[in-house]
């Protein structure tokens, strides 16, 4: 898949908008499940960086039909020290943001590597779906 650019300004809003309303419909369901057995685990990357797992959230089984994995990457510039403890924990509240969008299964959270990068992994169901989501914001 090539480059691709964002969506317009009033689709991507559309698109966000709607996901926070699923999202709400799906926490007042309880399909949104935070399991524990991931965190801690360890994932290693292609640049030799490694970063441990510090939350995984997961809508309904987690399962996939047509899996498709986005890996997400960001370091925040500001943050030191202790900061890093305190983003993890907020971070919690970004959690609407990805979970309503179509075809989201699950979302590990990974802790800033040797690097000072964070990385989220998430699993969509179907390439077109994760596009979409990354497209939006």
């Amino acid at each position: 898949m090539g480059e691709q650019r964002p969506l317009a300004r009033g689709e991507a809003w559309r698109a966000v908008a709607a996901c926070f309303l699923t999202t709400f419909a799906l926490l007042s369901r309880h399909r949104v499940h935070l399991p524990e057995e991931r965190v801690g685990r360890r994932l290693g990357f292609a640049d030799g960086t490694t970063a441990p797992v510090y939350r995984e959230t997961r809508l309904g089984s987690g399962l996939a039909k047509d899996p498709c994995t986005l890996v997400v990457t960001f370091r925040l510039r500001l943050v030191r020290g202790s900061g890093h403890a305190l983003f993890r924990r907020e971070s919690l509240l970004n959690t609407p943001l990805f979970v309503g969008f179509p075809g989201f299964t699950s979302k590990l959270w990974l802790a800033h590597d040797e690097h000072g990068r964070y990385r989220g992994v998430y699993e969509w169901d179907g390439a077109g779906r994760a596009e979409h989501y990354a497209r939006s914001l």
